[in-house]
């Protein structure tokens, strides 16, 4: 099973007291998770169980993807972790940003490093060109650097 298709972002329905993570192209978007009460003081998140068919949206508490966390079977019965793809999906991305106190300028500073190296990276291929060299290491280093900057642009 794979997660749920990009940009995510979150909905709020004041009226119906709803919150919701949705995903996907927002004119046909999927509820990646949303929120129903669990008892009588608490609530459980709802992910997606229809990701593979992209049918109907079907919504499954996360005690459905419930595992037993490794070393730790003997408390199964009160500790678990949830393994669905949205679920590990937030848990991915936030440990990838861990140490990272603002990561929309950390990006930035990925992209300014990116485009920094891309002249210098010029001037060596055609150097090497004028030369005679073969410049494939630094033109696969070109490329590169272009694929990274591709990566990092910012969304729209």
């Amino acid at each position: 099973m794979k997660h749920t298709p990009e940009p995510w972002r979150w909905e709020l329905n004041e009226e119906s007291r709803d919150v919701q993570l949705c995903g996907g192209n927002p004119k046909y978007d999927m509820t990646v998770m949303d929120f129903v009460r669990w008892g009588m003081g608490g609530a459980t998140p709802r992910f997606n169980f229809t990701l593979e068919t992209r049918g109907l949206q079907i919504m499954e508490p996360a005690k459905k993807f419930s595992k037993p966390v490794e070393g730790r079977e003997h408390h199964a019965s009160w500790f678990k972790s949830i393994n669905h793809p949205d679920a590990n999906r937030i848990v991915d991305c936030v440990n990838a940003c861990q140490g990272i106190e603002d990561p929309a300028a950390a990006i930035q500073a990925a992209r300014d490093a990116l485009e920094a190296a891309r002249p210098e990276l010029q001037a060596t291929c055609a150097m090497a060109k004028a030369y005679g060299t073969k410049a494939m290491c630094s033109e696969a280093a070109l490329v590169s650097v272009d694929e990274a900057l591709k990566l990092l642009k910012p969304s729209t």
